[in-house]
């Protein structure tokens, strides 16, 4: 949620994203001050939406906010949650057509890692979304709603992945879906989730036995998580015991045979889990208590950007003093100028804490907020030079083609060419 000012104009409220996200306070009397009445009996209207309070509006907001940064442990082990909040429209009344529940589970689908049990919950609404069935509101329909509303209003925490963390993949299926967790140790030694994977079975999978149902959960999840998992040693829990020996077995025949041959690049070992102990991969019997984490998020101290300020020789001219920081007013928005001194800090906190972004989701979490001359440009810089993600993530650009004719030259030593073999 945004406010924009225009100053000898109608004021405007623009709801961007539908969500108040925590802030650092920089100037709200400013604004404040420039509010008309009808602005704030607007906000009063929806109040479920904007602050009571008129002097939380035009606080300082770094979006998104997912990491906690005042946690006192490393990275890889502070948590991170889905943006949707109370102030999400949990109001929404159930979709009267078949337009109307695929906007809804459009809106859903992005926090679909975040959500456990994700496809179970909404498989009775797929139902409605085929061609040939007549559109029947029933009260499952309605229950998966009302239970896709509240999840979206919960925060389950997610911990960051650390590659040098050991890795662990609970896995499990039913009759109508397959799903699976990844984990990582926290601080206290404890797994804690990192993501949830789920989708509901296709036709022909449903025919499958409990055996090849259970196999599929396993190579369903490898596939998901294959950019954490290739490369690494991982463990692999089941409550399939038959699956325990799928590494050393040697007489697998058909979909199993060509399964153990796509799992046969990666190092696992397959430990049983009883059922009653599996309930967190148990989407038949688990019913997940949320947890919850609020904390401000900000890159800088306030003071820290003050003090650097004036020691930078900064052109005044160009920028606005607003309580001894300098801001730039861009597009009725304040921008706080970032001094050079501070700029890779901003840029190292951003791409850390907020889970290595690439360069267009970082351009879009510190420009709204911060400013400094040819930022855009800084930015593709650091996380084309990021380690990190050099290691880890995948690569997009197309592959290179097949060797070509080296063309004919007009004269000697045009071309030269060197060959090695190591």
């Amino acid at each position: 949620m945004s406010l924009h000012i225009q100053e000898n104009t109608n004021n405007k409220v623009d709801d961007q994203d539908g969500t108040v996200n925590t802030s650092e306070e920089i100037f709200p009397p400013l604004i404040v001050k420039q509010l008309s009445p009808p602005i704030l009996s607007l906000l009063s209207k929806y109040s479920h939406v904007f602050s009571k309070n008129k002097y939380d509006v035009g606080k300082i907001r770094i979006e998104p906010t997912r990491i906690n940064l005042t946690s006192d442990l490393p990275v890889s082990q502070r948590a991170y949650r889905t943006l949707a909040t109370e102030e999400v429209e949990i109001n929404k009344q159930p979709p009267k057509n078949f337009k109307q529940l695929q906007c809804f589970l459009g809106s859903v689908n992005v926090y679909n890692k975040f959500i456990d049990s994700y496809a179970k919950i909404r498989e009775p609404l797929n139902k409605l979304l085929k061609k040939d069935k007549q559109w029947h509101w029933t009260a499952e329909c309605q229950e998966a709603f009302e239970l896709l509303k509240n999840k979206l209003v919960t925060k389950p925490v997610l911990q960051l992945y650390d590659p040098k963390l050991p890795l662990h993949v609970f896995c499990d299926a039913s009759q109508v879906a397959i799903r699976a967790i990844l984990k990582q140790p926290d601080s206290s030694g404890n797994l804690h989730p990192v993501s949830y994977h789920s989708r509901t079975l296709r036709s022909y999978e449903k025919n499958y036995c409990i055996t090849e149902l259970e196999c599929l959960a396993i190579v369903d999840a490898l596939d998901k998580f294959y950019y954490y998992l290739h490369g690494k040693k991982f463990i692999i829990h089941t409550d399939h015991a038959a699956l325990v020996w799928l590494k050393n077995v040697k007489k697998f025949r058909g979909r199993l045979f060509r399964w153990s041959l796509k799992l046969s690049m990666f190092d696992y070992e397959v430990k049983y889990l009883k059922g009653t102990a599996n309930v967190e991969a148990d989407m038949l019997s688990r019913h997940p208590t949320a947890q919850y984490i609020q904390h401000s998020v900000h890159l800088l101290e306030l003071d820290e950007i003050k003090t650097h300020q004036n020691l930078d020789n900064l052109d005044n001219s160009k920028y606005k003093k607003i309580n001894d920081v300098l801001v730039l007013k861009k597009k009725n928005l304040f921008k706080i100028v970032v001094p050079f001194s501070l700029r890779r800090k901003v840029l190292r906190n951003a791409h850390e804490q907020f889970g290595h972004p690439g360069t267009q989701k970082m351009i879009n979490l510190i420009t709204p907020q911060y400013y400094w001359p040819h930022i855009n440009q800084d930015i593709s810089v650091f996380v084309k030079h990021c380690d990190v993600c050099q290691l880890n993530k995948k690569k997009r650009q197309k592959r290179f083609g097949l060797l070509q004719t080296v063309p004919p030259t007009d004269r000697p030593f045009e071309y030269l060419s060197i060959s090695w073999r190591i």
